[in-house]
């Protein structure tokens, strides 16, 4: 997953490949802890442009993903396209002026500018940045997942486990029974 900067010199290249999530350090500690799966390879579509010290990576990557449901707790499948847009620079400003008059400055980092040094950038790191930003915190199976019961644990998808529904929030329970002095 590395450009050579020699090569962006006659306009743009266009970049297809696909890797597996053992090629990315952190996506496979995310597999090795059971939070995500990736049962495909993901694919990338990108294009790389070169303007003077700052080369642009931009397109899209899909990742079949296999997730647990927030609810049910069941496992499931689904797929995500995604687009990316990587900003690469050589010489680092310490500084950027959002109007030149100096009223606003971010850092590099702030602004999204990811250091290379030589004739080739590894996009390896922001890549994999990318991929993690796109697995979602909560997910749910489908959108009228029923989930868990709250008293017995049954999957309530599967029919009515018989549990008493508690009239409000059970968190007041207690409060049903004060009683408090007249005023």
């Amino acid at each position: 997953m590395k450009i050579q900067c020699n090569e962006l010199l006659e306009g743009e290249r266009r970049l297809s490949f696909s890797y597996d999530s053992e090629q990315f350090p952190v996506l496979a500690e995310i597999v090795a802890v059971g939070d995500c799966e990736f049962p495909a390879p993901i694919e990338f579509s990108l294009r790389a442009r070169k303007f003077a010290d700052l080369v642009e990576v931009d397109g899209d990557f899909i990742a079949r993903l296999r997730l647990k449901c927030s609810r049910c707790l069941k496992p499931f499948e689904t797929e995500r396209t995604i687009s990316v847009a990587l900003a690469y620079s050589r010489k680092l400003p310490e500084s950027i002026d959002d109007m030149g008059d100096g009223e606003f400055r971010m850092s590099p980092e702030e602004a999204g500018l990811i250091p290379y040094e030589g004739e080739e950038i590894d996009l390896l790191e922001g890549l994999q940045e990318q991929v993690v930003l796109s697995i979602p915190y909560r997910t749910v199976c489908r959108n009228g997942c029923k989930g868990l019961c709250s008293k017995c644990g049954a999957d309530l998808n599967q029919g009515d486990c018989g549990c008493r529904e508690v009239d409000g929030d059970p968190r007041f329970e207690a409060l049903k029974h004060l009683k408090l002095p007249d005023q």
